[in-house]
């Protein structure tokens, strides 16, 4: 009887950490695309547009160039 209760305890524990690989999968495929609005919310906070605006290219940002 105890090595029954072992055996589920073991599978249940096995079924999580495969169901939390595959979660894991699935937010870093998603998050591997950008996706428009995560793009354009990007521009705004870091405020590209204004950076690339200016004419002196010189005082740009490092990420900028």
């Amino acid at each position: 009887m105890e090595t029954m209760n072992e055996s589920k305890r073991l599978l249940t524990r096995i079924r999580w950490l495969v169901g939390l690989f595959i979660a894991g999968l699935v937010i870093s495929g998603a998050t591997a695309i950008p996706l428009d609005a995560e793009v354009r919310w990007l521009v705004r906070l870091t405020g590209a547009r204004e950076v690339l605006a200016a004419t002196d290219w010189c005082s740009w940002p490092d990420w900028a160039r």
